[in-house]
């Protein structure tokens, strides 16, 4: 049986056994009086996770992961905090389906897994337990159960740390007094693996011997792991660092674990131009308008890929390539930016594709020439110049990494096989009345069916906010009322930021709340590149009401922000009106752009 070890509580420094900690943190003094400071703040969701390993409890970790952070995100804490050592492949399971690092899309045993790019908002519910794997030979399993989810104060981290055990006093398993410094990964097997420096500098061991550090993790001795560059064995609580670790922890020299960008090679880039010069030629345009959806899917992939052919209308060549019904969402928004009300800039920064054009030279990034120099290509003339840039959310267009450059070549051999069997086999497809070019491949690729088939939607499928906490909403329905009319939006303001994290540019919303009467700013926010504008506008609202009480009415101009407000209007009995015009923040508006 695992020994009940304890931990220390961020907020307070008390020691507890794990079950003790889960206890008392939500009654900590220390942790309510920092939420008492931080009232006023934007607020977002957080879970709280136990994360233990799943055949010894002594290792275990407790952490609030914000809910717009990614299992991506998780994956790299977990790796900084306890795994990490020599950048192996790591997967969770959560209901049934698997998330993997780098999932493998020709797979031999059942459906194939997704990537991380899931919110954890979108997959976690209170009560889950979820597997977790890294390494798929030396294989560290560990079990996280989802404990708990709560509304607090927006913070910078997406992941913090409440508790973790303490380390484990390890005695010497040669001298059995000392305690062990060291772990030889053969002697695991051999029931002697732990060694202090004494014993050690006694023994007569040959230079072939591998040893590793003891350290506060359930991977100590296996593969090559030597512990976490970030966290300490021995969790500091608030409050306890001496300056120089404070001062170091700010200084930014901690980083948590990242992939990184990471560089096509020119052999890669040259299969991608090939590809794309190759459609080219086929010169879809002629055939496709923008609006005209290719369907593409995998074996037994659940999403599909959806093209949209630009330059029908000879303003603009190039294909368009969304991924999944996310990305068919995002197209929707675009062409249906004016009957939802929704500014340009704020649809185009709202978009996630991977784009090939055939421009001009002027539109072309330094990075680009440089790769079209290197494959010694020559191009000439308007509309001639072959390029690709990534689209995501809340940052500028940008250029391909070395996992898009192996998406999108692989995105471009599929629809070069749609585009040679629809000349071929004479297709004619209906797209008016909603229909795509459908193109399905069996799991071994060799095989394929192309049909016309309906779209999967055809409007925009914007995202209602539910708000599940019983209490909040028994809470919102008592709050008083204030004689104000708010007007609310969300814009793009134009703002560069150097994200390095994500290695590109960002441009990210802001959200703006005024009292439509008087005219006053309430709240001016920029949001973080990856944050849901519309999200911190309804937990603004939320903190906004039970502070001051429930507005009279609310004005919005789209139907996003609308509908982030529906439920919060509906419980508080506030009148909620889309109008084509907020004057209070036109003005606003108005002002900033003068400024800039």
């Amino acid at each position: 049986m695992a020994k009940q070890t304890r931990g220390v509580c961020k907020f307070c420094g008390k020691e507890y056994t794990r079950g003790g900690m889960l206890r008392h943190l939500p009654t900590c003094k220390a942790r309510k009086k920092r939420m008492e400071q931080e009232n006023g703040k934007p607020r977002c969701g957080w879970f709280e996770l136990v994360i233990s390993d799943k055949y010894d409890s002594s290792y275990w970790l407790i952490v609030e992961i914000r809910e717009t952070a990614t299992l991506k995100d998780l994956d790299a804490f977990i790796r900084d905090i306890w795994v990490e050592c020599c950048g192996h492949l790591s997967a969770f399971e959560i209901q049934g389906i698997r998330y993997e690092s780098c999932p493998d899309t020709d797979s031999f045993w059942g459906p194939p897994a997704k990537r991380m790019n899931d919110k954890v908002k979108n997959v976690l519910i209170v009560g889950d337990s979820i597997n977790y794997e890294y390494d798929f030979g030396s294989t560290t399993e560990l079990v996280i159960r989802v404990h708990d989810y709560y509304v607090g104060a927006q913070k910078s981290e997406k992941i913090t740390l409440l508790s973790r055990n303490n380390p484990l006093q390890i005695l010497c398993s040669q001298c059995g007094s000392n305690v062990a410094q060291w772990v030889d990964p053969e002697g695991v097997y051999e029931g002697n693996p732990f060694w202090c420096n004494e014993c050690l500098d006694e023994a007569d061991i040959g230079e072939d011997t591998f040893f590793l550090p003891v350290c506060n993790s359930p991977r100590m001795g296996v593969c090559g792991y030597e512990g976490s560059n970030r966290y300490p064995d021995q969790f500091v609580p608030d409050g306890s660092m001496d300056e120089e670790e404070k001062n170091f922890e700010d200084s930014g020299d901690f980083v948590p674990y990242e992939e990184g960008r990471k560089e096509a090679t020119i052999i890669q880039w040259k299969e991608l131009y090939e590809t794309a010069t190759r459609i080219q030629k086929l010169e879809p345009w002629k055939k496709f308008w923008d609006m005209d959806i290719i369907g593409i899917r995998n074996g037994a992939e659940e999403d599909t890929t959806f093209f949209s052919i630009l330059g029908r209308g000879g303003d603009c060549y190039g294909i368009v390539v969304y991924e999944g019904y996310e990305g068919l969402n995002d197209f929707m928004m675009l062409t249906m930016q004016e009957q939802l009300n929704l500014p340009v800039d704020y649809v185009m920064f709202s978009q996630r594709n991977l784009t090939c054009y055939w421009g001009n030279r002027d539109e072309l990034s330094n990075e680009q020439r440089k790769i079209i120099k290197e494959l010694g290509y020559k191009y000439r003339g308007k509309n001639q110049w072959l390029y690709f840039l990534s689209f995501e959310p809340g940052y500028f267009p940008y250029n391909f990494n070395q996992d898009e450059v192996l998406r999108m070549t692989e995105y471009l051999q599929d629809l070069e096989v749609a585009l040679e069997q629809y000349e071929k086999q004479k297709m004619s497809v209906d797209f008016e009345k909603g229909n795509m070019l459908s193109l399905e491949f069996e799991a071994d690729k060799k095989t394929w069916e192309l049909s016309a088939k309906p779209l999967p939607f055809m409007s925009f499928q914007f995202r209602n906010l539910i708000i599940t906490d019983e209490e909040l909403l028994a809470d919102l329905s008592r709050a008083s009322k204030c004689k104000m009319i708010l007007e609310i939006d969300v814009s793009i303001p134009g703002f560069r930021i150097n994200d390095v994290e994500y290695g590109r540019p960002a441009n990210p919303a802001m959200y703006m709340i005024a009292d439509a009467s008087s005219g006053m700013m309430l709240r001016c926010e920029l949001q973080e590149p990856k944050e849901d504008a519309v999200a911190s506008i309804a937990e603004e609202i939320v903190g906004f009401i039970l502070q001051c009480g429930a507005p009279d009415e609310i004005r919005v101009s789209n139907i996003l922000v609308e509908a982030g407000l529906e439920q919060i209007c509906d419980v508080c009995g506030i009148k909620l009106r889309r109008v084509k015009r907020l004057k209070a923040l036109d003005e606003f508006k108005k002002g900033m752009k003068d400024f800039l």
